[in-house]
């Protein structure tokens, strides 16, 4: 049986970083890092904003 790639998971940015380097290159930015991957978030919009102060 053949083998298919591997490749990061969906949502991802680039190749797996260290904690540091996502500090330093992702600083100000909506994104999480997850086991060395990272994911951006999605932008908060006007009508959601609300929700984030309850």
């Amino acid at each position: 049986m053949a083998e298919s790639p591997t490749s990061a998971p969906a949502g991802t940015i680039g190749a797996p970083v260290s904690y540091e380097e996502f500090l330093q290159q992702c600083a100000g930015e909506k994104a999480e890092w997850v086991d060395g991957r990272v994911f951006p978030m999605s932008p908060v919009s006007r009508g959601h904003q609300p929700l984030g102060l309850r």
